[in-house]
């Protein structure tokens, strides 16, 4: 199974050590557009916003790895509803890929993460 990932789970990033078993693909954006806000770490959700935009973040081949992907799901708060898993596509290294990647359905009043020089959502870490 593929995972896209757009904050802590990146390479360099605080929760990275939950792929150290995954072979990382490429910097990949998302198909679908998403709206981020941050709180600290990036939420991802569906907007039907004309200014929502694609997503910017890796692609990382998890395999069959049951285990991490259940890591995954606990800190992402699957079983608490804070997450939700969902089935995507996105564009890495030229080919459209399918992949896993977690979204929210809730609101948060927190900072909307503006487009890059690319006009793609991508979470810079505050310093």
């Amino acid at each position: 199974m593929k995972v896209f990932v757009y904050g802590t789970l990146q390479r360099n990033r605080g929760n990275h050590h939950y792929l150290a078993n995954a072979t990382y693909l490429g910097e990949a954006v998302t198909d679908n557009t998403f709206e981020m806000v941050d709180v600290g770490f990036p939420i991802m959700r569906p907007s039907a916003d004309r200014k929502a935009r694609r997503v910017k973040g890796q692609l990382f081949d998890i395999g069959n790895d049951t285990a991490t992907l259940a890591a995954l799901d606990r800190l992402e708060g699957v079983d608490r509803g804070f997450y939700e898993r969902v089935l995507g596509y996105v564009m890495c290294n030229g080919r459209r890929r399918r992949a896993a990647y977690y979204i929210s359905r809730g609101e948060y009043h927190a900072p909307v993460v503006s487009p890059n020089k690319d006009g793609l959502l991508e979470w810079r870490a505050r310093a």
